[in-house]
């Protein structure tokens, strides 16, 4: 498993760290902590080389020295973070590296060219930007979530009681994205008594649209079902036995509601550990009438969220 950790040394990117103990990872990981200076190099300076192009005046000489400066900096930044977590986790090979990029596209990028598996960013984190760039551009962990191609974590540090078993909330809603999150969950690591809520929220809202079923739900639709509630029953009941093979303790709930409003009162009431869903719905209607449910969640939620594609 390729993980890509974005790390720029903040209280927030350690506590990252630590939540990755209660995300099921395997022993066999490659991981690399990206540090990121947000500073512009021209691309042969970047990638080491010596620019071809003469700086021909001070100011820009002065500029590319400070920028290289930073660059250095976010690089030792990147060293230390290998080095705690290779002491959190000594069965996996850490690398480390720094880019002059802005640092959401940076890991965007690198995890592409990567192929990572999974992206872990921190909730908040620091930030040489001003406050007015943040309403402008978005925060870090939002634009990774959004654009990453790979599953995103976005990882918060909470109090928790250390005896007691990790807590999952999972979303569904029958998409191609939430069976793979399903999956996710099943094929991880992990400890005895790990506890698993599976959810579904049916908005009242969907309800007065007309659309064709996506292929995906015709699994558990049937002609003669009048309410929702009964695919829904055979398709919770269908991923609860996927999950308990896999060993976890199992629990479902299905409501009426909005679904973004349901999965975060729920993970609160429960004290979750992470919010686990898929980056997408099952059709363009839902999605255009309800917003985008991972995005809110990963904004909105107290504890770590995983979004999964």
């Amino acid at each position: 498993m390729r993980v890509l950790i974005a790390y720029d040394g903040s209280d927030c990117s350690e506590e990252a760290f630590k939540d990755l103990g209660m995300a099921g990872l395997p022993d066999d990981v490659d991981a690399l902590i990206l540090t990121a200076a947000n500073v512009w190099l021209p691309p042969a300076l970047a990638a080491g080389i010596d620019p071809a192009v003469k700086i021909t005046t001070v100011a820009v000489e002065r500029a590319l020295n400070e920028a290289s400066a930073k660059v250095d900096e976010a690089r030792a930044i990147a060293d230390r973070g290998a080095e705690t977590l290779r002491k959190l986790f000594p069965l996996w090979r850490v690398s480390a590296e720094a880019v002059a990029d802005s640092p959401a596209w940076a890991v965007i990028k690198r995890a592409k060219e990567w192929d990572a598996d999974l992206v872990v960013v921190g909730a908040n984190g620091a930030s040489d930007i001003s406050r007015l760039e943040r309403l402008a551009l978005g925060s870090t962990s939002q634009k990774i979530v959004t654009e990453a191609a790979c599953t995103v974590r976005v990882a918060r540090s909470r109090e928790r009681d250390v005896n007691r078993p990790i807590r999952l909330v999972i979303g569904l809603d029958g998409s191609d994205d939430s069976d793979r999150a399903i999956r996710t969950v099943a094929g991880r690591q992990w400890p005895t008594g790990t506890e698993v809520l599976l959810l579904t929220a049916i908005d009242d809202r969907l309800m007065t649209t007309i659309f064709e079923p996506p292929a995906q739900l015709l699994a558990w639709i049937e002609e003669t079902d009048e309410d929702p509630l009964n695919w829904v029953g055979r398709m919770l009941a269908d991923y609860r036995h996927q999950l308990e093979s896999s060993g976890l303790k199992v629990n479902t709930i299905v409501n009426h509601g909005d679904p973004k409003g349901l999965l975060l009162d729920e993970a609160t009431n429960w004290n979750a550990d992470c919010i686990i869903l898929g980056a997408r719905g099952h059709n363009l209607i839902e999605r255009f009438l309800i917003g985008s449910v991972s995005t809110s969640i990963t904004s909105r939620a107290t504890c770590s969220v995983e979004v999964v594609r």
